[in-house]
């Protein structure tokens, strides 16, 4: 069911986009303020006659359907009409210094600022609930994206208490909502000690303490089913225009894949390192017991022949090693992956 405001912009809207020429809604206004202006002033014809008119025409009005909106404008026609009437059937005379009484002039006047009026209403009412309308559509559009993101993103308050997470959020660690919104960031997707052993209570503190470091970092975080993961973070700490924090905001990627698969690539890159000096030594033995113990030439040839290309081949690994050192160090200096190659004491969200 819709709410009373929700209600009145719907009509409102139906008003500004309906098929209405202006010029025949001014004209109305134009001769009803003619008529119930000379009525006034040369008839006296009584106030609640007049009031009677008003009410009519706004509910015999062909634009009854519209008739919130109309209502404003005759409650300013009215003000004004009701002025008209004191200014000519009451004792104080002091505006009749200024206005002939009873003359075109002054019907003319007070019609044309209330037309002005309507004026203003026609075009400032319809303009401003389309501005809030647009602001509303911004706002849907943007609570849409936050929900509808592959990302984690949640905001938190001064104490680490979970303000709001987005649904991606919710999935991801596996709460519902009402399970993690209210509830501190420790102990729910942030372990009170990291795999490492690290005092993770003090993190939000820390985040406040040194904007700056925190701004982008690596985190051990857990979920709902104990499952430790690797989150990528990037946080915002938001402050009022009194440099007064009024929440955290954090937008999280998960790189547990990516963190294991470099944590691999290490250990197979120092397995080769290894394996390559291992088979050096053995080579080295054999070579030397083929030139000097083998009697027989053209087996010792073969072999040192064979010999040589299992060099060629382990020069080419020992290239490829040194290569991938190189790419590690590139790695390492890009943003993100930098984190994952950090000693893992400094991993903090």
């Amino acid at each position: 069911m819709l709410s009373q405001k929700e209600n009145f912009i719907s009509q409102a809207k139906n008003l500004y986009f309906k098929n209405i020429n202006p010029l025949i809604l001014y004209l109305v206004f134009i001769l009803s303020e003619l008529i119930f202006g000379s009525l006034i002033l040369i008839l006296k014809i009584p106030i609640q006659f007049m009031i009677l008119n008003v009410v009519l025409i706004l509910f015999v009005s062909p634009f009854y359907s519209r008739k919130i909106y109309y209502s404003m404008i005759f409650i300013a026609d009215l003000a004004s009409l009701l002025l008209i009437y004191n200014f000519s059937n009451t004792k104080f005379l002091s505006i009749k210094d200024i206005f002939i009484s009873n003359s075109i002039e002054t019907l003319f006047f007070v019609t044309l600022m209330v037309i002005l009026v309507a004026e203003i209403l026609h075009w400032s009412i319809p303009n401003l609930l389309k501005t809030e309308e647009a602001l509303k559509i911004t706002e849907e559009n943007f609570r849409d994206l936050v929900e509808n993101a592959n990302s984690i993103i949640l905001t938190l308050d001064k104490n680490g208490i979970i303000t709001s997470i987005n649904n991606f959020g919710l999935k991801f660690f596996g709460y519902n909502e009402k399970d993690i919104v209210g509830a501190n960031l420790i102990g729910t997707i942030v372990p009170e000690f990291d795999s490492n052993g690290n005092d993770m209570k003090n993190l939000v503190n820390e985040i406040l303490s040194n904007e700056d470091r925190f701004r982008s970092n690596l985190n051990e975080n857990i979920k709902k089913n104990g499952e430790r993961v690797w989150i990528y973070w990037t946080d915002k700490v938001i402050r009022n225009t009194k440099g007064e924090l009024e929440s955290i905001l954090s937008i999280g990627s998960d790189i547990t894949e990516l963190k294991l698969a470099l944590s691999q690539i290490e250990k197979n890159i120092h397995y080769f390192a290894t394996s390559v000096d291992q088979i050096r030594n053995p080579l080295a033995i054999i070579s030397g017991i083929a030139e000097l113990k083998i009697q027989d030439k053209k087996l010792s040839e073969r072999i040192l022949t064979q010999i040589d290309r299992i060099n060629e081949i382990i020069l080419r690994l020992d290239t490829g090693w040194h290569e991938s050192e190189e790419v590690k160090k590139f790695l390492k200096n890009r943003e993100m992956l930098s984190y994952l190659y950090e000693d893992d004491s400094e991993d903090i969200i």
